[in-house]
């Protein structure tokens, strides 16, 4: 079946115009905006879950509860005394510690002379054995504070007398770990003394007043009281993170929650210990993150982000609110419209909005990829600044097994150099003391030690250092030197337990610097063997030992040296065991959980501000070479926004570019279209105003310019019009004459500005009044130069006091001149002429209308038959006057046959019949009202004006003689 295409075109245009100019842009706008927000709440779920992953760390330091309940002893019992009588203050003390711990605590008590409080401490027995303990571990405390920041020095007796307290004190504990629990920086200061039981742990503390020894259960230590707290305390505030503890044997969660948040905890679990990636841990909108606590207990996280992060639910309420404001603002512009003219609806503003959307539609996706390159670049060197450091903190890990190997090696070559005398008979040492301080000048060590074979140390005691008192060093050399001379007879013996590790890795060892371990402490530690290069025999042992975080802290300052150029990265080294960094600046609270973080975890890369608000980009990971350390690097957020700033720089020039480009297309647009077009509207404008002397300047030889000089040449029509319609207003009376016996009124309404009806009066000398109407058939310029000829005829007439048959002669002579031409165009006439003193009128009739004769009352109106050829037809015509008689108050009517032929909108003519009605139903006495109410039933009536039309009403007023 055939559409019809009246229907088609416009469903089709329509759907276009939507399509193209609604839904697209609309499309665009919401995948931009969708992926803002997608952005935005992907930054806010990372921020979630590293906060959370902040938390669970800190709670993995809080599960420790040596760590506690240090910081619990050192504030209730180790607290300074508010009242003058100490001993009765400490038993409060202690007493709410047993209320708030009961069975899980025991206390030992002593006062400030040393003695035992026997009121105070659970156990009186062995009294004697307990104030010896307490000077014990006073003394130990003494000696880990006065060696900090190094490891507390004990000699043999002190470590020794250890084993006198071993009831007290558990029977694997020694003097070494005591000690190591008063180092100042110590966070748990607790020892463990046994595996399990009410004796599992123990805490000291001296003070001036007292000394008090806790002893604390096994079952307290692992009751996480404050992961605990925490949690319990986070349950009753409304947060978008949520923290519990799991069993992982038993799936018990602490505190209580939803049966569905539970399964859900422990499925999440279950991935996380299979080594599932923390972003991968989700289930519907919420995030999951774990964390190992002590014993067989974890820390979970739930991270809701929330309603209104969700990308799509906010993309929704925007799209939504910005359509309802399009829409609103559409509705309150309609309204606007309705009684002001609307600007927008000009091809101007057409053009522009055209032009708008294509360029705004590019424009669009340019900044949507635009953008979105941006954010991938800023997180791409972000990545690659964080790749940078990570291998920066590897090769700095590596390259300290590097710095060993060199330091070896220098050692090695400066031993061959500078230890044997040059002697052809028995080579000898030389100066061993020289030696050896030229080794402290160059490589710093705190000890070296050249051992012979019979185990005589060459160099004074001030050279041994700190191995002064470790007799297993002068073992070690011995047997080496024993074993190392018997292999090469042959008669290799077995080694002895305790240096048999040493020797069987004399093959990696022997020139190297190696990690050196004793029971107290570890050491590095450069061993090279020297033979005789005479008989080859080994007769000497040089070792060499170095502080173990020293050696670390001398390379680290070497190597922080070499990137001392770069202002904006700054590398940190971390000792945990001592709760050291260097530089010093970089240990603070915030970074001192970063490197806890990195020590449980392993790598670690992260975003980190300083209390200034600064921003770094942190890297840390635990150290493979430098052992029982942590490595990180600070890189100043500002090396990242400079080098993204150069991706922005080029992303705006090439915005900008863009903008140039279309202010460009604009000014084209506004050169060839719009500017051409304003000149057009403006030149439609002056014809409206009637300025017909303005011209459009347009020289394009394309549409708009032949429209142009279609403009200006009808302009040009126009204003010889206007010229013509001024000459034919002058030839129309200024006035109707005033005459006894008789009231005049006229007018006429041409269908254009130049009409082709005509009407004229004059009084000639014998004082009759003369009045003609008549009707050119056409309109424009040559209808109105007939009438000037007409007028011509009439006033040559008038000087010379012609009757109206000659007049009309006249007139009928010139138009049969005229239509011998090529002017073919007709004239009717009618004359009357008008005798006040006989109080009759006659009529001279050529081919023109009819005229009417109204009655008085206006009901009878009766039309005068003269049948007659227009002017124009015979040379030699003769006209013949017809006399009228006018009654008194009678109306004599005469008009052009525009009314006549005018339609009504069903298309029907007027006729002669409707407008005898129309004059019944507009009779009034006064003329000039009569005419008003004939032209507005006329204007109601009719649909269109396709003639002329003119009314000369005449009325009879007197008998005047």
């Amino acid at each position: 079946m055939r559409q019809d295409s009246r229907v088609v075109f416009p469903l089709i245009y329509w759907t276009l115009l939507v399509l193209c100019f609604f839904i697209f842009p609309a499309f665009l706008l919401n995948l931009a905006v969708n992926r803002y927000f997608a952005l935005a709440q992907h930054d806010l779920e990372n921020q979630g879950l590293l906060k959370a992953q902040k938390v669970l760390a800190q709670l993995r330091w809080q599960s420790d509860g040596t760590r506690y309940f240090h910081q619990l002893f050192s504030k209730v019992v180790a607290g300074p005394c508010l009242t003058a009588a100490p001993m009765r203050e400490l038993a409060q003390r202690i007493d709410r510690l047993k209320t708030a711990f009961p069975e899980q605590l025991g206390f030992i008590v002593w006062d400030h002379n040393g003695k035992l409080a026997e009121e105070l401490s659970d156990d009186q027995g062995f009294i004697t054995v307990k104030n010896s303990l307490n000077a014990y571990l006073k003394e130990l405390q003494q000696i880990a504070v006065t060696s900090f920041p190094q490891k507390p020095s004990l000699s043999n007796e002190i470590k020794k007398r250890a084993r006198k307290f071993r009831q007290f004190l558990g029977p694997f504990i020694s003097s070494v770990k005591l000690s190591e629990s008063f180092v100042p920086n110590n966070k748990t200061r607790c020892f463990q003394m046994q595996a399990e039981g009410r004796q599992a742990y123990g805490w000291y503390s001296a003070q001036r007043e007292f000394s008090v020894l806790v002893y604390i259960s096994n079952e307290l230590i692992d009751s996480m009281i404050q992961p605990r707290a925490f949690c319990q305390k986070n349950a009753h505030t409304k947060s978008s993170t949520n923290f519990f503890l799991i069993n992982e044997k038993t799936l018990e969660v602490f505190p209580e929650t939803s049966s569905e948040n539970a399964r859900q905890l422990t499925i999440n679990l279950k991935k996380a210990a299979s080594f599932t990636p923390p972003e991968l841990l989700k289930s519907g909108r919420c995030f999951y993150s774990f964390q190992k606590l002590a014993a067989d207990w974890w820390a979970g996280a739930i991270i809701d982000p929330g309603q209104n992060t969700d990308a799509q639910v906010q993309n929704s309420k925007v799209m939504f609110r910005l359509l309802a404001a399009i829409f609103l603002s559409y509705f309150v512009l309609r309204c606007y419209f309705l009684v002001h003219s609307n600007p927008f609806s000009s091809i101007k503003w057409k053009l522009f909005v055209i032009f708008l959307y294509t360029v705004a539609i590019p424009l669009m996706i340019f900044s949507t990829v635009g953008f979105e390159h941006l954010a991938q670049m800023e997180r791409g060197v972000e990545s690659r600044r964080g790749i940078q450091l990570v291998q920066l903190l590897s090769k700095m890990d590596h390259q300290f097994s590097v710095y060993l190997q060199q330091r070896a090696a220098m050692l090695s070559n400066y031993t061959g150099q500078a230890f044997w005398k040059s002697s052809d008979s028995r080579p000898t040492p030389k100066d061993p003391a020289r030696f050896a301080d030229q080794i402290m000048r160059k490589f710093s060590p705190h000890s070296v030690i050249i051992m012979d074979e019979k185990g005589n140390n060459l160099l004074p005691q001030k050279f041994l250092g700190k191995m002064a008192r470790h007799s297993i060093v002068r073992a070690l050399a011995i047997d080496l030197l024993e074993f190392l001379n018997e292999r090469e007879h042959a008669q290799c013996k077995p080694v002895k337990m305790v240096t048999e590790s040493s020797i069987l890795a004399y093959g990696h060892s022997n020139q190297a610097i190696r990690v050196f371990n004793m029971a107290e402490t570890t050491e590095y530690y450069y061993m090279q063997t020297v033979r005789n290069p005479i008989n080859g025999r080994y007769e000497y042992c040089i070792q060499i030992f170095w502080d173990f975080t020293e050696l670390q802290r001398e390379f680290f300052r070497q190597f922080s040296q070499q990137l001392k150029a770069d202002h904006q990265l700054l590398p940190v080294i971390f000792f945990p065991e001592n709760n050291f960094a260097l530089p010093d600046s970089a240990l603070r609270a915030d970074l001192n959980e970063f490197f806890a973080r990195v020590d449980l975890r392993g790598l670690q890369l992260e975003r980190y501000a300083d209390l200034s608000g600064k921003r770094f980009l942190v890297a840390g990971i635990r150290g493979q070479n430098l052992l029982e350390t942590v490595v990180a690097a600070l890189l100043s957020f500002d090396s990242i926004e400079d080098e993204v700033a150069h991706y922005k720089a080029a992303f705006a020039g090439l915005f900008l570019l863009t903008l140039l480009f279309t202010a460009a297309l604009y000014n084209l647009l506004n050169y060839q279209i719009l500017n051409p077009v304003n000149q057009l509207v403006t030149g439609v404008e002056k014809v409206r105003a009637g300025d017909y002397a303005y011209r459009v300047s347009l020289q394009s030889e394309n549409e708009l310019g032949s429209l142009g000089n279609s403009i200006n040449t009808t302009m040009e029509n126009l204003q010889e019009l206007a010229i013509a319609r001024t000459v034919q207003e002058a030839l129309l009376p200024e006035s109707t004459p005033a005459i006894a016996g008789f009231e005049i009124y006229a007018k006429t309404r041409p269908m254009t500005k130049l009409g082709g009806d005509y009407y004229d009066f004059f009084v000639n000398h014998e004082g009759r009044l003369l009045a003609m109407i008549a009707d050119v058939a056409g309109h424009g310029i040559q209808a109105a130069l007939i009438m000037a000829m007409a007028k011509s005829v009439m006033l040559l007439s008038r000087q010379e006091g012609a009757a109206s048959e000659l007049i009309m002669a006249r007139l009928n002579a010139t138009f049969c001149s005229l239509r011998k031409s090529s002017i073919r165009t007709m004239l009717t006439g009618q004359m009357f002429t008008f005798m006040p003193s006989q109080g009759r009128c006659e009529l001279v009739n050529a081919g023109h209308c009819a005229p009417l004769i109204i009655s008085a009352d206006g009901r009878e109106v009766h039309a005068l038959g003269s049948q007659s050829l227009p002017l124009g037809y015979g040379v030699n015509r003769t006209f013949n006057s017809e006399a009228i008689d006018l009654s008194p108050g009678s109306t004599l009517l005469l008009y052009t046959d525009g009314i006549l032929e005018s339609m009504d909108s069903s298309g029907q003519m007027l006729g002669p019949k409707g407008f005898v009605e129309l004059i019944r139903a507009s009779h009034c006495s006064d003329l000039a009202t009569f005419y008003d109410n004939m032209f507005a039933r006329y204007e109601n009536w009719r649909a269109s004006q396709d003639d002329d039309i003119t009314f000369v009403l005449i009325r009879r007023t007197s008998d005047e003689k």
